[in-house]
């Protein structure tokens, strides 16, 4: 596809609108001043033609004898102040006074308006007849008014095709003036942009001059990069992370298969180890790769949330009684308040609750741990607390990060991969509730699912 320049648009279009805009001015220029000239060369022939009919009737009154060398005297006194007006006083085509420049049609005189006449010798004509009526005898009177009518029109038209010409000169150059300042910016964000690279997405555009679009435009773009780069970071640091928890189960289980291939079977009890540990490892990938495969799914409408009205008492009773029958279990405290429900997933919540729990038995340095629930302006609460070493804010900011761990030289013997807490805080999103923490170093920790009032369907 061939590219089509933005400059060259904004130049013919600002070219195109001008000279369009100039030259419709100069048709109603042209328009308005043939017709000023028309008008002005009329007004003319009818002020001379009034001026000899006044001293016609002057005379009359005066009853002097009219004669037609009396006329002709008052015609060529007329005509030095005029050089252009010529009459011509006509009696039944027999008897005439005064001549005219030019031969007018018969189908032309006595038709008592003035009309314009292009004669043989480019010459242009205002012409204008009347009859009038001297001692019952009627005489036909012709005016003729020579004019350079057309001269006029013509150095007009050339003077209109000069602006118009200069009108050109001065809209194209203020057009690719005014289509490089608009672009000028443009070709600057799309360079910047054509360098930027996975390698290189710390680069950001230039943010300056005043609050129009391409800033903007700058902004949004700088704002994606930023979240582009982040992505990019986490998915490194995932990569890194997936290739770090993977790479130690592997090498475990080589370790042992090693010592097996060199020993044989003659070691009953270090073939159990061996077997023990590579089952052990095994299910660890299993476990892991179940909770990379679930934080791996984008598509938050793939899954189905029924909601619906739960008693958290009967709720955190279950989740007692589960735990409690592991040999060994943790002791667990309920704190709820009485009739206390919330409308939720009860699977969704059940599942968040256990991640909850099984985070709080490896942080909780078997001091026992507390569930419980309560209500809150117009939230309802559900939370799980330990009394182990607690958390630093920095810790806080980061535990719900994927592969996280707190105290990793501890969690790594644990079988704890940093992917619990993360999948809570993916169950919270895909459900439409909230979960947070709090914490102190030395005193325990406090993780809550916080559910908004939600009006039953």
């Amino acid at each position: 596809m061939k590219f089509k320049s933005i400059r060259n648009r904004i130049v013919f279009t600002y070219v195109g609108v001008f000279l369009g805009t100039l030259l419709l001015l100069n048709i109603m220029i042209y328009v308005f001043s043939a017709g000023m000239i028309i008008r002005n060369k009329k007004e003319i022939l009818e002020t001379n033609r009034d001026f000899f009919i006044e001293r016609m009737e002057g005379l009359h009154r005066e009853r002097r004898v009219v004669s037609r060398e009396r006329i002709e005297e008052e015609m060529k006194s007329i005509r030095e102040h005029s050089g252009n007006f010529f009459i011509r006083i006509s009696l039944n085509d027999e008897r005439e006074a005064g001549g005219l420049p030019l031969e007018v049609e018969e189908a032309v005189r006595g038709s008592k308006k003035t009309i314009l006449i292009d004669g043989e010798d480019r010459e242009e004509y205002f012409y204008l007849s009347e009859t009038y009526d001297y001692e019952g005898t009627e005489y036909l009177i012709e005016y003729v008014l020579v004019t350079d009518y057309e001269e006029y029109l013509k150095i007009l038209v050339k003077a209109l095709v000069i602006v118009e010409l200069l009108g050109l000169v001065i809209s194209l150059g203020a057009g690719i003036r005014t289509g490089n300042s608009l672009v000028r910016p443009i070709t600057k964000i799309s360079d910047i942009t054509e360098r930027i690279t996975s390698e290189n997405l710390s680069e950001r555009l230039p943010v300056e001059g005043v609050e129009d679009e391409l800033v903007r435009l700058s902004k949004l773009i700088n704002n994606a990069l930023e979240r582009l780069e982040g992505s990019f970071e986490n998915q490194r640091k995932f990569i890194s992370n997936i290739s770090h928890e993977l790479r130690t189960p592997i090498a475990v289980m080589k370790g042992y298969l090693d010592i097996y291939r060199r020993m044989g079977g003659q070691d009953e009890a270090l073939v159990d180890e061996a077997i023990e540990a590579i089952e052990e490892e095994n299910e660890n990938m299993r476990r892991m790769i179940d909770k990379l495969l679930f934080l791996a799914r984008g598509d938050l409408e793939g899954f189905k949330v029924e909601r619906g009205e739960l008693d958290v008492r009967e709720l955190l009773e279950k989740l007692r009684r589960d735990y409690s029958s592991f040999a060994g279990g943790p002791g667990i405290n309920l704190n709820i308040v009485e009739g206390m429900k919330v409308f939720c997933d009860q699977n969704m919540v059940l599942q968040m609750l256990r991640s909850l729990v099984d985070n709080a038995i490896k942080y909780g340095r078997d001091s026992g741990i507390e569930i419980g629930g309560y209500t809150e302006e117009e939230k309802g609460i559900l939370y799980v607390r330990d009394f182990g070493r607690g958390m630093t804010q920095e810790e806080r900011k980061k535990v719900f990060e994927r592969f996280y761990r707190g105290d990793k030289a501890r969690n790594r013997d644990e079988g704890s991969m940093g992917l619990g807490l993360s999948i809570v805080s993916k169950l919270a999103e895909i459900h439409g509730c909230s979960i947070d923490v709090e914490s102190k170093v030395g005193v325990g920790s406090t993780f809550r699912i916080v559910f908004q009032r939600e009006e039953r369907e």
